[in-house]
């Protein structure tokens, strides 16, 4: 770990996806393992979210861009959307990005919407980043970082960075994660031309960079702040507290079932983070490395 000052933004995704999970992300903020959060505009917690977030000043607020879970903030974007006015998958969308059905000026309408949507529940957005990665692909980034950049807003830039413990067998999981961690930084080259004047993260990674993939502990979170690539650093984080409002959003047939892995690792994460303290670990090794969130990083540039 460097010795010399360093930021590190801890950010906990998909608040105000349900009220348990934001209730989750509130507690591991209070226990100093998250300084950050992404508020999920569209999901059925978002307002008690935001009230929430109101209550925690400290707690920087960003745009958990949404693409693919759930309904639209705009009814003017029907090339996002397909049965019963729900968006696409995560496969479809991008499938659909890829053949040119998607016009960036329906990207930005829905953006515009749920930046927006944020701001009637009384938060101003500290950065924008998305769900699933969804802005990684070129033609989204783009609308988001145009969007940001005329903002003075910082945007996640989700670095892949794998994290192979020692040992680590090759195997059909191995060598799909290794596929999603080349196809993710292939589409991240083509971005790079669209980040000129954006404040942004240096570096980034997450549990589910750890292969092979098991329930999170203390020390993967000292492992993944050591293995930092570069400055500003963002340790992306998913506490969950499971509860029945996870099958109203996802429904409690196949969608959820293929989903349970996720969640699994999710509420591990919650587990470990209401208990073990980010900041006070890196308080009481004298790293020099400090707690932000993006709205510092906001203020810095």
């Amino acid at each position: 770990m460097p010795k010399n000052s360093a930021k590190l933004i801890v950010n906990a995704d998909d608040f105000g996806l349900t009220r348990a999970v934001s209730d989750a992300v509130i507690t591991v903020f209070k226990n100093g393992s998250a300084s950050s959060a992404s508020l999920m505009a569209t999901m059925p917690a978002a307002a008690y979210a935001a009230e929430a977030a109101r209550s925690h000043p400290a707690l920087g607020v960003g745009l958990h861009f949404t693409l693919t879970e759930g309904f639209p903030a705009s009814r003017r974007v029907p090339s996002l959307t397909g049965e019963g006015g729900r968006f696409f998958s995560r496969v479809q969308l991008g499938l659909r990005v890829a053949a040119g059905l998607v016009p960036a000026g329906q990207v930005r309408e829905e953006l515009d919407a749920q930046f927006e949507r944020l701001r009637d529940l009384g938060i101003a957005p500290s950065h924008i980043d998305s769900h699933q990665h969804v802005h990684a692909q070129p033609m989204i980034f783009k609308v988001v970082a145009d969007f940001a950049r005329a903002r003075a807003i910082p945007v996640r830039f989700p670095h892949p960075q794998a994290v192979c413990r020692g040992g680590a067998a090759l195997s059909a999981r191995f060598l799909y994660r290794e596929t999603k961690h080349r196809l993710l930084a292939l589409l991240l080259k083509g971005c790079e031309r669209y980040g000129a004047g954006l404040t942004t993260n240096k570096s980034f990674n997450s549990v589910f960079d750890i292969y092979p993939a098991q329930k999170p502990v203390a020390a993967d979170y000292k492992e993944l702040v050591d293995t930092a690539r570069a400055w500003p650093h963002e340790l992306m984080v998913h506490p969950y507290i499971l509860s029945e409002e996870l099958k109203e959003v996802y429904g409690s047939g196949a969608w959820y079932e293929r989903k349970r892995g996720f969640f699994s690792i999710a509420e591990a994460e919650y587990d470990v983070l209401r208990t073990f303290s980010i900041r006070s670990w890196l308080e009481a090794g004298g790293s020099g490395v400090e707690m932000v969130s993006y709205r510092d990083l906001r203020r810095c540039a």
